[in-house]
């Protein structure tokens, strides 16, 4: 469809580009953290006062899930159909095109996460991809996902500050080991990683004044 082809409006959105056909779960999860934190996040009466008197910032609550998936088909994601999935969007192209990541938002995303594809050259594909990504948005969080653990460097200097690597297959590795040592670990996981629990990952959802104050200028405290 022709509106499937224009510029998504978002500012301020999660970028998450790669296989986001295979990335049901992983959506679903951002839309439900997102809605958590809106629903917990009710602007209160003396919040307005401290604002209308000009001790704190404009009060306001979270963003909806506003989320743009870059993919590599131009079949719409068939989870995407679901009433809770409005927010989200589908554009495609390639991660490492500069008119796809336009179409995508790229240069207005508050956060990218780049997936790695299958392959052997899957780890310079994705690189390349937050090259092209970098070159239009120096201050996003980047979140990149390597094959191989050697990678990972080469990804930190292309990507640079607040570049942050996931090294997949040590990632599982670690979680395997852990879990067939101490086997409910994976309670305390969801706990602290995903919607079902609390704290541990709002700070991914923080406004500027919040991430100011999380690195001690408390005149910016809400």
């Amino acid at each position: 469809m022709l509106f499937r082809s224009r510029p998504v409006e978002y500012e301020g959105h999660t970028l998450i580009a790669g296989p986001v056909h295979n990335s049901e779960s992983m959506v679903e999860e951002f839309v439900r953290i997102y809605e958590k934190n809106r629903a917990l996040r009710r602007i209160r009466p003396r919040e307005v006062w401290r604002w209308l008197r000009g001790i704190d910032p404009r009060p306001r609550r979270h963003a909806l899930p506003r989320i743009t998936l870059l993919g590599q088909s131009e079949e719409l994601p068939s989870f995407l159909y679901e009433a809770h999935m409005r927010w989200v969007v589908h554009r495609y192209g390639q991660a490492n095109d500069e008119d796809s990541l336009l179409r995508a938002g790229a240069p207005g995303a508050k956060r990218a996460i780049l997936l790695a594809s299958d392959g052997e050259d899957a780890d310079a594909r994705t690189i390349s991809a937050l090259a092209a990504f970098r070159a239009m948005n120096p201050s996003a969080d980047a979140f990149v996902e390597v094959r191989e653990s050697s990678h990972a460097s080469v990804a930190e200097a292309v990507g640079g500050p607040g570049t942050f690597v996931l090294d997949g297959p040590r990632f599982v590795g670690l979680f395997i080991a852990h879990h067939l040592t101490v086997p409910a670990a994976a309670d305390v996981f969801a706990e602290l990683m995903s919607a079902d629990g609390n704290e541990m990952y709002t700070h991914l959802y923080a406004d500027a004044e919040e991430h100011q104050a999380m690195r001690g200028d408390r005149k910016s405290v809400v």
